[in-house]
C-alpha cells in the first residue's frame, strides 16, 4: 500500500515533534503513519476543547464555568482538561491489532472502508466472481485454452498464436473467440465508530500517601492503569472478532487409542501418539496444515501468525525442533506476548486471556491468521478514530480527582471473504496428555 502524500505530510510533521510525541523512532512505516494520523485526530480535539459525556446523576454542585474542569450537577456533561497526547503515542504502537489485522485510522466518526475487487468477466454480465479464492477449477485455463473438460484444477494450455490473433475484446460469437477479460470493481462499506470508556477516582489522602511513601504520581498511575485496561480489552475484541469468522475444528484425544504407522492420527482425534513428542508433533502438524490451508483459500500466502493459549504455547515451546523461541518480548501488548516462531515463518503469540479466570481451565485454542503487507491483504481492518482520550476533573463534593479514558474505533471485514484469512483449532484435554498439566496439583 502506498502512503498518500497528505498522509506523508502528516507523518513528517509528527516526526519533527518533541521526543515524547515524535513518531520518528517507530520502525514500521505503516504503524508510524497510522500513529501520526491518530495524533493529528487527537490534536484537533485538544485545540477545540474536547468534551467527554458523563453522567453525574449522583448530584454535585452547580456549574462553575466551562474552563475550570468542574462537572455541573445532574445528568450532563463535564468539561475536562486534556492530557492525553503522549498516551496515544505510547499506546497505539503497542496494540496487538497492528500485528493481527490491518489498520486504517478514521478521519471522522463515520468513514468508508474500500476494497478493490478483481473479477472474472463471463458471458453473464450479472455474474460477479472474484478472480481469486476458490474458483481455480472453473477458471484454471482462463488466459489460454478454456477446454477443461475434466473439471480438474489444471493450468490449461496456451493456444496457437494464429488462433489467439483472432481473439477480440467483446468478441462476436459467430466470427471470433472472445478475449478473456478481468475487471476491477471498487466496493465500499460504511463503518461507524463505537466507544469504550473507563473512569476512576481516588482520594486526596491516597494521592498524598503514595507520593510521600512511594514517590509516585497517583494521577499518572491511574491514567496508565485505565489506558492499559482499554488496550487489553481492544486486543481481546480483535482476537475474538477474527475467531468469530471461523468454523472451528476440534481435536479430541481418544483414550486408549495408540497411534501407529498405519493409524497415524488415531480414531478421528488427530493428535494421539505413543509418547509426548509424538503427540506434540501431531499438534504442530495440525497448526502447519491450517496455515497452508489459508494459502489455498486466499491464493496469496500461508498463515504467518498464530495466537495460541498458554497450554498450546507450552506444547510448542517443548516441541523441538519445529519451534524457535525468543528471549525477549518483541510485542508491546501485555495481554498478547510474542513467544517465538513455528516452522520458520509463523510468528506465535500467547493469548493470556485464553484461561478462564474462575476455573483456571485453558481453552486449548489456536487462531492461525495471514496478514500481508498493506491494508487490503488481510481479513479484518481495525479502524481507530480516537485511541486514548484521557481527561481529568475534580469532584466538587469532596475535591477528589477523577480521570476518564475513552477510545473510539470500528472493525471492517474484508468484503472479498474475511473468513479465508483465519483458521481456528481447538485441542481438548491438551495439558494432561503431553505431560505439563498446570492443574495437576490444584489451582495455583
Amino acid at each position: 500500500m502506498k502512503i498518500l502524500n497528505s498522509q506523508k505530510t502528516i507523518t513528517e510533521a509528527w516526526s519533527e515533534k518533541p521526543n515524547a510525541l515524535s513518531v520518528a523512532s517507530i520502525q514500521d512505516k505503516y504503524i508510524r503513519a497510522n500513529t501520526a494520523k491518530l495524533l493529528e485526530n487527537q490534536d484537533r480535539w485538544v485545540k477545540k476543547g474536547m468534551r467527554l459525556d458523563e453522567d453525574f446523576s449522583m448530584g454535585v454542585a452547580g456549574a462553575t464555568g466551562l474552563n475550570q474542569g468542574i462537572p455541573h450537577g445532574g445528568p450532563g456533561k463535564g468539561v475536562l482538561p486534556n492530557i492525553s497526547m503522549a498516551i496515544v503515542r505510547r499506546a497505539f504502537p503497542e496494540m496487538f491489532a497492528n500485528v493481527l489485522v490491518g489498520v486504517q485510522p478514521m478521519a471522522g466518526p463515520v468513514s468508508l472502508a474500500c476494497a478493490v475487487r478483481r473479477i472474472y468477466k463471463t458471458s453473464n454480465p450479472q455474474e460477479i466472481i472474484e478472480a481469486a479464492w476458490k474458483h481455480v477449477a472453473r477458471f484454471s485455463g482462463f488466459t489460454g485454452s478454456t477446454a477443461n473438460a475434466s473439471g480438474e484444477p489444471d493450468a490449461g494450455t496456451a493456444v496457437e498464436t494464429e488462433a489467439a490473433e483472432r481473439w477480440k475484446l467483446g468478441g462476436d460469437a459467430n466470427k471470433f473467440e472472445k478475449w478473456p477479460e478481468l475487471g476491477l470493481m471498487l466496493a465500499t462499506q460504511v463503518v461507524a465508530a463505537k466507544t469504550r470508556k473507563v473512569g476512576s477516582s481516588f482520594s486526596i489522602e491516597s494521592a498524598q500517601d503514595i507520593e510521600s511513601m512511594q514517590h509516585l504520581d497517583m494521577m499518572s498511575e491511574m491514567i496508565k492503569t485505565c489506558q492499559e485496561e482499554l488496550v487489553q480489552e481492544i486486543d481481546r475484541e480483535t482476537i475474538a472478532h477474527c475467531k468469530a469468522l471461523c468454523t472451528p475444528k476440534t481435536y479430541k484425544f481418544a483414550e486408549g487409542v495408540v497411534s501407529t504407522a498405519q493409524n497415524a492420527g488415531g480414531v478421528g482425534d488427530g493428535w494421539n501418539g505413543r509418547w509426548s513428542q509424538e503427540r506434540l508433533a501431531n499438534i504442530v502438524a495440525k497448526l502447519i496444515g491450517a496455515s497452508n490451508n489459508i494459502r489455498t483459500s486466499t491464493r496469496t500466502s500461508s498463515g504467518n501468525i498464530a495466537v495460541v493459549s498458554p497450554d498450546i504455547a507450552t506444547a510448542l515451546q517443548i516441541a523441538a525442533p519445529n519451534f524457535s523461541k525468543i528471549v525477549t518480548n518483541v510485542n508491546g501488548s501485555s495481554a498478547t506476548a510474542a513467544a517465538g516462531t513455528l516452522n520458520g515463518n509463523i510468528k506465535v503469540f500467547i493469548d493470556n486471556n485464553a484461561v478462564d479466570p474462575t476455573t483456571g481451565i485453558d481453552n486449548g485454542e489456536a487462531l492461525i491468521a495471514y496478514k500481508g503487507e498493506g491494508l487490503s491483504n488481510c481479513g479484518v481492518v481495525y479502524c481507530p478514530y480516537i485511541t486514548s482520550l484521557t481527561l481529568q476533573a475534580t469532584d466538587p463534593r469532596d475535591f477528589s480527582p477523577r480521570v476518564g479514558v475513552m477510545s473510539r474505533y470500528a472493525f471492517a471485514d474484508n468484503m472479498l471473504g474475511a473468513e479465508n484469512y483465519y483458521r481456528l483449532l481447538r485441542f481438548e484435554g491438551l495439558a494432561s496428555k503431553v505431560g505439563f498439566d498446570t492443574n495437576d496439583e490444584g489451582t495455583w
